[in-house]
């Protein structure tokens, strides 16, 4: 991971990282192959100049990420308001390899459900 960051990478990080992840969940989704190239070369063009080092994620890791942690928050709080929207939990007494999670993935549109794809890589 990025460690020993001088100052010009901090500074890139906390504005160049930070303005092109911000709510990538939202639009990350919605954007093509060539939008991503684009926004990975940014980065590239980043390295070169000795801003971002070559051991740190890529956008797509960093978003993945970002994702990552969202749904840890939602399935371990429930208190947030998409926690009341997840699968049921599930109630099998078999033990069976572990899952991320231990909710009840159903394949019908069951509008009370959150999405699979939310829970893609639990």
């Amino acid at each position: 991971m990025c460690r020993c960051l001088d100052v010009k990478q901090r500074v890139y990080r906390a504005v160049i990282i930070a303005r092109l992840t911000y709510a990538t969940s939202a639009w990350w989704g919605f954007t093509t192959l060539d939008a991503r190239q684009r926004i990975e070369g940014l980065l590239r063009r980043g390295i070169r100049a000795g801003y971002y080092r070559p051991d740190c994620p890529t956008v797509e890791n960093l978003v993945e990420d970002a994702d990552d942690a969202f749904v840890c928050l939602v399935l371990n709080n429930q208190h947030r308001l998409l926690h009341s929207l997840l699968a049921d939990k599930n109630g099998h007494g078999y033990d069976l390899r572990r899952r991320r999670h231990d909710r009840i993935l159903s394949h019908n549109d069951d509008q009370r459900d959150l999405p699979l794809t939310l829970l893609k890589s639990l």
